[in-house]
């Protein structure tokens, strides 16, 4: 392995979220927190799903390396590079149960788990060029994101995702201007499709223009097909080990009929 250390990696470091939780290690994080599951552990229902998953019986934990990524320091070693949102991230789930370890294990190869929680598909353009150049992948795998979702660059040139589920309050985002945003773009589906398109024909199309195999999943079509299959995360809201690994067959397949 090649000596890496004067690599600068700080384009990676891009994201709100990634600047907030770089370099930190914590036993919940995102939407899996203590607070949740310690209501689910005294709610009857929702115990019992706890418990049916494997939740009650098993603890891990979640690091993220300097530029707040789930995965180690990144090195020059041979690897995949494998983008998304919390799907990828693996929320709820310990680090060795997402798809992107699940595919690691599956190739022999290394993969650096580029997943960012929340974020949305304008992150994965934002993402994909500076982790080609400065990874250099043999190949890239992508989940992308949901739709209905807006990455919003700020003053100090980091990036924030928006989405109508989120009542984040910023200089951008004022009551009217979000009251105007609410009504003629997330309520009309075709401006999301849109975007959605437009961010798969970016992520092509770099991938082509650096000569790098890439291989793309609509996220929310993906786990539809596993919807009567899938497992849950230790918070009840993502996907579980199984699905997880179910996810990664997919790319599997993908990759090998690419010939990579």
């Amino acid at each position: 392995m090649n000596d890496n250390t004067l690599t600068d990696y700080s384009q990676l470091l891009f994201h709100q979220t990634l600047r907030n939780r770089a370099s930190t290690s914590a036993r919940f994080g995102g939407s899996d927190t203590e607070e949740l599951f310690e209501k689910n552990c005294v709610n009857a229902g929702t115990r019992a799903e706890l418990e049916y998953f494997g939740w009650l019986e098993r603890d891990f934990s979640y690091r993220f390396n300097a530029q707040g990524y789930r995965c180690d320091e990144f090195d020059t070693r041979e690897s995949f590079v494998a983008l998304g949102c919390s799907f990828t991230e693996g929320v709820g789930v310990p680090e060795d149960e997402t798809w992107p370890a699940f595919l690691s294990k599956q190739l022999g190869l290394h993969g650096w788990n580029l997943g960012i929680g929340g974020s949305s598909p304008m992150s994965v353009c934002r993402n994909l060029e500076p982790a080609i150049r400065l990874l250099r992948p043999q190949f890239v795998a992508i989940l992308m994101p949901p739709r209905a979702r807006v990455d919003v660059i700020g003053k100090d040139g980091f990036s924030d995702t928006y989405s109508p589920m989120h009542t984040k309050d910023t200089y951008l985002f004022h009551a009217k201007l979000t009251s105007s945003f609410l009504k003629n773009w997330f309520v009309n589906t075709e401006n999301a499709d849109l975007q959605h398109k437009m961010a798969m024909n970016y992520c092509f199309q770099v991938a082509k223009d650096y000569s790098v195999p890439l291989v793309l999943l609509d996220g929310e079509e993906t786990r539809s097909i596993l919807m009567f299959t899938r497992d849950k995360a230790r918070d009840l809201m993502h996907d579980g080990p199984k699905t997880n690994a179910a996810i990664s067959k997919i790319f599997y397949q993908q990759i090998q009929s690419l010939g990579v």
